[in-house]
């Protein structure tokens, strides 16, 4: 996701490369999401959302309100690239429906991985977030995910370096975040 260098610098980046700059002190605060495996940092939450599934228009599974994702091991998938934790979440949840995913592409942008289900190459997860942002006019369908003893959902948070002093740029921030998702 992305963090702040300053007050007049952002960057984006994956979730591991955006721990290790807040760790050494060279992002004061990031947006990424779970989980935060550096123990030297803190986290706020700022949202939990559903995962769900896109699927072409015209896909098997186009007549479902909601999918099992058990029905959907043998399907061509679409993810995210490694070093994501969005895709390490997703991945998981394929393994514990009981499949290891059959990845065909894998993108570094979440719009990329739409744009190809909609075109027809594959099946992938998205965050909630997302499908409203995704501005084509020929979109993916969103199927929600049924899951009995599985969450299938992200968590969002604000990381910061453990005993740091926060701006108060960076509290306001994270507060404003709160305030607008929480």
């Amino acid at each position: 996701m992305g963090g702040i260098v300053n007050k007049r610098h952002q960057i984006e980046d994956t979730s591991v490369n955006l721990q290790s700059l807040i760790a050494s002190g060279q992002l004061e605060v990031g947006l990424m999401s779970m989980p935060i495996t550096n123990i030297r940092l803190e986290k706020e939450t700022i949202l939990e959302e559903d995962i769900l599934l896109a699927i072409p228009t015209n896909h098997w599974l186009a007549s479902y309100e909601e999918v099992n994702l058990k029905d959907c091991k043998d399907e061509p998938f679409i993810f995210i690239k490694e070093g994501n934790h969005f895709r390490k979440n997703t991945y998981d949840l394929c393994v514990q429906f009981g499949f290891e995913p059959k990845i065909v592409f894998d993108s570094i942008n979440i719009n990329t991985c739409q744009s190809l289900v909609t075109a027809g190459v594959g099946i992938s997860f998205v965050p909630r977030m997302v499908v409203n942002e995704f501005t084509i006019s020929d979109k993916p369908m969103y199927l929600p995910i049924k899951a009995e003893n599985i969450n299938p959902k992200r968590e969002i948070v604000m990381a910061y370096k453990n005993n740091r002093y926060l701006s108060k740029a960076a509290r306001s921030f994270i507060n404003t975040m709160k305030e607008l998702y929480y």
